[in-house]
C-alpha cells in the first residue's frame, strides 16, 4: 500500500514537473519577445538623471520672446557629465513660426553649445528638450542659458515659465534686468548608475516571474497568493505615486481622516481641507516613482509639515468616508511616528493591497464552485494596478467577491453541508457596508444575493435578524449620501458646463434623446470593447486577450454548478441580470449626471473598472452556455495566462517610469 502512494506520488511530481518546466519555456519566450522585439530599452540611449534648477512655486511666463530681448538664467551644476538641459515653453495655444536661439554658456563665457530651435516643434506648456556632449567636471560650476529669438513682433514670439526664487535658485535677467522668478529649466545628468538600477528592476522582475512559473499547481487560491506576493505587489514600487486614476483624491482624503477630518471643510466658497503647508509639493508638483526617488531621495525622506494651509480638492467631498479609512489608520501612526513621506505613502498602498489580497483569496476559498472566474477577476492587470494604490476600487472590487462568494456557496450547498457561520455573518456585514458606501450607492444591489441564502442555513431568527441589519446599514448609508449631497454641493470644474441638477432636469424633459445616448455607450463602448476589462497599460497584445478570455472564458468554467433543479437556474439568472443591469444603469447614471455636460450627447469619464465589481454576474450568465472544457490542466494554464498579464504589465511600467 506504502509503495502504491509512494508510485502514484512519484507519477503526480513528475508530471507536475513537466508542466512547469513547459510553463517555464513559455515565460523564457514571452520575456524573449518582449526584450529583444518590442524593445523596451535601448542600451544605446543615455541614462540621464537631473531636475528643475528651482522649487518656488510656478508663477507665470515671461513677455514673449523677440528679437530685441536677451533672456539669461544662471544654474549651478549639482552633478558632473551635465548633458541636456530642457526648458519649458508656453506657445499660448497656437502653432508660432520662427526660431529661439539658445545658447549654453560656462562661467567663463566659453560656448558649449547652441541650437536654433523651431518654434513650430514647441508644445504648449510643455519642456522641449537640447541635449550635448557631457560636461566632464560639470559639478559646482556655473553655466548660463542665454535666449533670443529671429521674431521681430512680440505678439507673435513663444514665452517661457517661471517659477518664484528660492533660496537655491538664481533669478532670471531679461536684457539685464533681473525678473524676480526663475525659469522652468530642467538639466540632466549622464548617470551610468541610472542604468544599473533599471537593469536590476528587470532582473527581479523576470527570476521572480520564473519563480512563480516552477510554483504553479492546480489550486486557485495558492496560485493567487503566489502571484500577488511573487508579481503583484511589485506594482507598490514600480507604479509612480499619485498615478494617474484618481489616486491623489482618495490619497487627499484618506490623509484628512488621519487628522480627524472625516468631512472636507469649506473656506471662502471653496471645498477642501487643511493639510500641510508641502502636502501640494507631493501630490501635484512631482510624483514618486524608483527613478525620482533615486534623482532626489531627500524630498521623500523629508515628512510632512507640521504646519498646514487651506488645499482646494472637492472632488470626494460627497463621498461617504468609510473605504478611505483603512489607509487613513495607517498615515495616522505613521504622521504620530513622525515618519517620512516615502514610508507614509508606501505604507498606505501597502495596506490596501493586503485587504485586497485577504479579502480575493477568501472569496476564491469560499467558493466551491466558478472558483475560476473569481480567481481570474482578482488577478486582472488592471485589479492588481489599483489594489497597489491609494484606491477605493481595490476594496470595492474585493468585498463584491467575498460577499458573492459566501451568498453563492450557500446557495449551492443543496446538502446542508454547511451552516451559516458567525464569521461569515460578519464577513457579509462588513462587505456590505464597503459595497454601499461607494458614492451614489451604486452598487447596492449585489446584496440583493442574500435572497440566495437558504432559509434552513441560519440559526433561529437569524435570517431575519441578517436581513434587518444589512437593511438598516443601506437605510444608513442613503441617509448618509442624502446629507453629503446637500452639505457639499459641488459642481464638478473638470470638464465643462456640469450641473447635476440641471442635468437631472435635463434628462426628465429628454427621455428618449438620454436613452439613446445609454444606449450608445452599451453598443459602441461596452461591447465592442470587452478586452478593456483587462487593462491597456501593457507592452503587448496579451493583455487584450486577457479580457476577451475573462468574460467569454467562463463558458469554460471546468467548476461549474450541475443544476438539477430548473428553479435554482432560473433564481440565479433573474438575479444576475437585475444586479448587472442596474447597477450598470446606476454607473452610467452617476457619471452622465455627475461629470457629463448638461445635455451632453456622450456619457463623459466613464471607465471599464468601473463595471468590475458586477463582472462576476455577467461572467455567471456566460457560464450557463454549455461548452464542454477538454483542455488539460485547465487551471494551471489559466493561472499562466493571468500571470504573464501581470508580468506584462510590470514591463510596462518598468519601461515607462524607470526609464
Amino acid at each position: 500500500m506504502i509503495k502504491k502512494k509512494k508510485m502514484i506520488d512519484g507519477i503526480r511530481f513528475k508530471k507536475d514537473f513537466k508542466i512547469n518546466i513547459s510553463f517555464f519555456i513559455i515565460i523564457a519566450l514571452f520575456w524573449a519577445m518582449i526584450i529583444f522585439v518590442m524593445r523596451p530599452f535601448n542600451s544605446g540611449d543615455k541614462q540621464v538623471t537631473g531636475s528643475e534648477i528651482g522649487t518656488g512655486e510656478i508663477l507665470s511666463v515671461i513677455d514673449p520672446i523677440s528679437s530685441d530681448m536677451i533672456v539669461e538664467q544662471e544654474f549651478k551644476a549639482l552633478q558632473d557629465n551635465m548633458c541636456e538641459v530642457s526648458l519649458c515653453f508656453d506657445t499660448f495655444g497656437e502653432k508660432r513660426y520662427g526660431k529661439v536661439l539658445f545658447t549654453l554658456l560656462s562661467e567663463s563665457g566659453k560656448i558649449i553649445t547652441e541650437e536654433k530651435v523651431d518654434m513650430s516643434e514647441l508644445g504648449d506648456k510643455s519642456f522641449y528638450k537640447i541635449s550635448f556632449d557631457d560636461v566632464e567636471g560639470s559639478k559646482g560650476r556655473t553655466f548660463t542659458v542665454r535666449l533670443t529669438s529671429t521674431v521681430n513682433d512680440p505678439t507673435k514670439g513663444v514665452s517661457v515659465w517661471y517659477r518664484a526664487k528660492d533660496l537655491s535658485s538664481r533669478s532670471a535677467t531679461v536684457n539685464g534686468d533681473e525678473l524676480g522668478g526663475t525659469l522652468r529649466i530642467k538639466v540632466g545628468y549622464l548617470d551610468n548608475g541610472l542604468q544599473i538600477l533599471q537593469i536590476t528592476c528587470w532582473i527581479i522582475v523576470i527570476i521572480l516571474s520564473f519563480v512563480f512559473a516552477l510554483t504553479i499547481t492546480s489550486s486557485y487560491e495558492k496560485n493567487f497568493i503566489r502571484l500577488a506576493f511573487l508579481l503583484g505587489i511589485l506594482v507598490l514600487f514600480i507604479n509612480p505615486f499619485p498615478h494617474v486614476i484618481d489616486e491623489s483624491t482618495h490619497f487627499f482624503r484618506s490623509y484628512m481622516i488621519s487628522q480627524g477630518d472625516f468631512y472636507d471643510t469649506t473656506f471662502v466658497g471653496r471645498i477642501g481641507g487643511n493639510v500641510p503647508v508641502n502636502f501640494s509639493e507631493y501630490i501635484d508638483n512631482g510624483k514618486l516613482s524608483i527613478k525620482s526617488f533615486y534623482q532626489n531621495p531627500d524630498k521623500w525622506l523629508k515628512t510632512f509639515d507640521s504646519e498646514k494651509e487651506f488645499y482646494i480638492h472637492p472632488y470626494m467631498s460627497s463621498a461617504i468616508p468609510v473605504n478611505h479609512t483603512f489607509a487613513a489608520v495607517i498615515l495616522l501612526i505613521c504622521r504620530l511616528l513622525g515618519l517620512p513621506v516615502l514610508f507614509a505613502v508606501l505604507s498606505g498602498r501597502l495596506i490596501t493591497y493586503l485587504i485586497y489580497v485577504t479579502l480575493c483569496y477568501f472569496a476564491i476559498k469560499k467558493a466551491k464552485y466558478y472558483k475560476g472566474m473569481f480567481f481570474v477577476i482578482s488577478c486582472l492587470p488592471v485589479s492588481v494596478w489599483l489594489a497597489g494604490s491609494f484606491s477605493i476600487d481595490p476594496m470595492v472590487l474585493s468585498a463584491s467577491l467575498l460577499y458573492t462568494s459566501i451568498c453563492l456557496r450557500h446557495f449551492f450547498d443543496k446538502g446542508n453541508q454547511y451552516k451559516l457561520t458567525m464569521k461569515e455573518k460578519v464577513a457579509l456585514v462588513l462587505t456590505a457596508v464597503m459595497l454601499i458606501s461607494v458614492k451614489y450607492l451604486i452598487y447596492s444591489p449585489i446584496l440583493l444575493l442574500i435572497l440566495l441564502i437558504p432559509k434552513d442555513k441560519y440559526s433561529k431568527h437569524g435570517r431575519l435578524i441578517l436581513s434587518a441589519v444589512i437593511t438598516l446599514i443601506f437605510v444608513g448609508f442613503l441617509v448618509w449620501q442624502v446629507y453629503l449631497l446637500k452639505r457639499f454641493p459641488f459642481v464638478e470644474d473638470r470638464n465643462g458646463d456640469v450641473n447635476v441638477s440641471r442635468q437631472i432636469s435635463y434628462v426628465f424633459s429628454h427621455i428618449p434623446e438620454t436613452i439613446r445616448v445609454f444606449l450608445d455607450y452599451i453598443s459602441e463602448n461596452m461591447f465592442p470593447h470587452i478586452e478593456g476589462f483587462s487593462n491597456s497599460r501593457g507592452l503587448s497584445f496579451i493583455t487584450s486577450f486577457i479580457g476577451i478570455m475573462t468574460v467569454f472564458g467562463s463558458s469554460l468554467e471546468p467548476d461549474r454548478y450541475p443544476f438539477t433543479e430548473k428553479r435554482d437556474k432560473r433564481k440565479l439568472t433573474v438575479l444576475c441580470i437585475i444586479i448587472f443591469v442596474i447597477c450598470s444603469l446606476l454607473i452610467m447614471a452617476s457619471l452622465y449626471v455627475g461629470f457629463t455636460p448638461v445635455g451632453g450627447e456622450s456619457i463623459e469619464g466613464l471607465q471599464t473598472r468601473y463595471f468590475l465589481p458586477v463582472l462576476i454576474f455577467a461572467m455567471l450568465l456566460i457560464s450557463m452556455v454549455k461548452v464542454t472544457n477538454s483542455i488539460k490542466q485547465y487551471r494551471e494554464k489559466i493561472t499562466l495566462l493571468m500571470g504573464i498579464g501581470i508580468m506584462d504589465m510590470l514591463a510596462e511600467l518598468c519601461r515607462s517610469y524607470i526609464h
